[in-house]
């Protein structure tokens, strides 16, 4: 689990780590002990399956994402 911590630990924000499994260990197993490390640490992490490897991120605050379209504008809702 330390490894994995550290892997997490390591990575910059707007990196992608990558994780190959070694012999006698699955993608799947991989997969599992990034997600576990992370629920440990509290971090958020995205973890996708790339052939043979594993990649994984911290997902961008979506609160910070600039919303498409336009804006609503509620002074007239306010009006008498």
């Amino acid at each position: 689990m330390r490894e994995y911590l550290r892997y997490i630990d390591q990575l910059g924000a707007g990196h992608v780590g990558k994780l190959r499994p070694t012999d006698g260990e699955t993608v799947y197993a991989v997969r599992r002990r990034l997600g576990g490390a992370a629920r440990s640490s509290g971090k958020s992490l995205e973890i996708k399956q790339v052939e043979d490897e594993v990649c994984f991120w911290v997902p961008l605050d979506r609160g910070s994402r600039r919303k498409r379209g336009r804006r609503l504008n509620t002074a007239h809702i306010n009006s008498p």
